[in-house]
């Protein structure tokens, strides 16, 4: 009897290690193999809306800009937006234009720019890391002659030009859905020519602050 039951067990098991390569080798014939590409099937998306402020210079004198940002963020690494920023300081003089206001004063110079904006966040989900980016795009500029006599607001002169301004930033991860950034950069400008204004006058270095709202 024990000899029997032996051997009934070495053919039970014979059999089911042989059905499971049997079933193995089915499988492995009948699924298809990982696919490589150069571009990965797995794609994340997310969103984010930003208040920017940035410190820089006009005409020689410091200004802020304030102004926001926004994108799509695509695998949580490059972003496609844009962005648009005005000059908040409403003190800057220009004293080589001949415009002059009714107390003898140079006039307040405006100025605003914006366009696309292309962004790319190598290590986006550490604590801290690094973010790139550049605006694209252009602007206007003008004087704000309110006050000088015999020009109406509609006929101050005003002049357009192309912008480009990349920018490095470090970033902190406050939460899932805050970050904060400190960086710099510096304006390209071209084609500026107003009245006492040129590009070298406009273009300049800037500092920013970024508060970045979403998810990333």
């Amino acid at each position: 009897m024990n000899r029997f039951m032996l051997v009934s067990a070495a053919l039970l098991v014979g059999t089911s290690s042989f059905s499971a390569r049997a079933q193995t080798s089915m499988e492995e014939r009948t699924t298809p193999s990982a696919e490589q590409t150069l571009i990965p099937s797995r794609f994340t998306n997310g969103g984010y809306g930003a208040p920017v402020q940035r410190f820089s210079s006009v005409a020689g004198k410091n200004v802020l800009f304030s102004g926001v940002e926004g994108g799509w963020i695509m695998n949580h690494q490059f972003i496609l937006g844009l962005a648009g920023y005005g000059m908040a300081t409403q003190n800057v003089r220009n004293s080589g234009t001949s415009l002059r206001d009714s107390k003898g004063r140079a006039p307040v110079v405006e100025m605003g720019y914006g366009g696309l904006l292309l962004g790319y966040t190598p290590q986006s989900m550490s604590l801290g890391h690094l973010a790139f980016q550049v605006v694209i795009g252009g602007g206007g500029f003008t004087y704000d002659v309110e006050d000088i006599a015999g020009v109406r607001q509609e006929d101050a002169p005003c002049d357009a030009f192309f912008v480009a301004e990349p920018s490095l930033q470090g970033e902190v991860n406050i939460t899932r859905f805050l970050r904060i950034g400190v960086g710099g950069g510096y304006r390209f400008i071209s084609g500026a020519s107003l009245d006492g204004l040129r590009d070298r006058d406009l273009r300049g270095a800037s500092a920013s602050l970024t508060f970045k709202l979403g998810h990333f």
